[in-house]
């Protein structure tokens, strides 16, 4: 009897290939490399936004992003890097404002999903950030009187890559 070769019918899958990155742990970053087939039924998660995938029984933390073309799983730590940075943005009294926190967070989620670097925009936004509250303390020492040279702010230190 001949042997027959089963065919396997997998459609048309979305392909995704995990990817290492400065804040990937050591541990996941032999699942670095390897493609995901994703059925084209699917829906797939927003890009930028934090999930995981079970891989071999291993949960695989990270987010979804399209970076020259090629859809990309980001392997990053059990809690997200752009949250963590974007809670370390104000310094330790954190946000008088949550909601002024959620649209750095949403900013942060929306370039990495178009394949920013975490490292970059980590950076941007610390620089962004104190930017803007050199300006408030300028715009609060004018109305009462003060000379703008003499304002100066407190650098605040995000201590993660935002990945």
């Amino acid at each position: 009897m001949p042997y027959v070769v089963p065919i396997y019918n997998l459609g048309n899958p979305t392909w995704i290939r995990a990817v290492a990155d400065e804040g990937t742990p050591a541990e996941l970053v032999p699942y670095a490399n390897r493609y995901l087939a994703v059925r084209e039924e699917s829906d797939l998660p927003p890009t930028g936004t934090p999930g995981i995938v079970i891989v071999n029984g291993t949960s695989v933390p990270g987010y979804l992003r399209n970076k020259d073309g090629e859809w990309q799983w980001v392997i990053t730590p059990p809690q997200d890097p752009m949250q963590a940075l974007v809670i370390g943005l104000p310094g330790p009294n954190g946000w008088a404002s949550q909601s002024a926190g959620m649209v750095w967070y949403n900013a942060g989620v929306a370039l990495r999903g178009a394949g920013g670097a975490g490292n970059e925009i980590a950076t941007a936004f610390e620089q962004l950030f104190n930017a803007a509250r050199t300006e408030i303390m300028a715009e609060l020492a004018l109305q009462q009187g003060q000379s703008v040279n003499t304002v100066s702010t407190q650098n605040s230190t995000a201590k993660a890559s935002g990945s």
